[in-house]
């Protein structure tokens, strides 16, 4: 099996379960992948996804710690 080098945009979003129009929202807000234009089409090669992924990853992983933080320190100004 031939593995896929890049998607056009409508796969990709097909692929993260997103909408063309959250895909280009993240693209604004300078969250989304890299991508790239060929012709009238325009794509995200498969390395572009798998630094989003992890892009993603690591700001969840943020946020968690960050919402753990905040917790613990109510949790102290509580106990005050």
């Amino acid at each position: 099996m031939q593995q896929q080098l890049s998607y056009r945009v409508v796969e990709w979003c097909r692929l993260r379960k997103i909408s063309r129009a959250q895909f280009y929202q993240l693209i604004k807000k300078g969250m989304g992948p890299e991508s790239y234009t060929a012709g009238r089409g325009r794509y995200v090669s498969a390395a572009a996804d798998r630094r989003w992924e992890e892009r993603m990853e690591e700001l969840e992983r943020q946020r968690k710690q960050a919402l753990r933080a905040d917790s613990t320190s109510k949790y102290r100004d509580e106990m005050v």
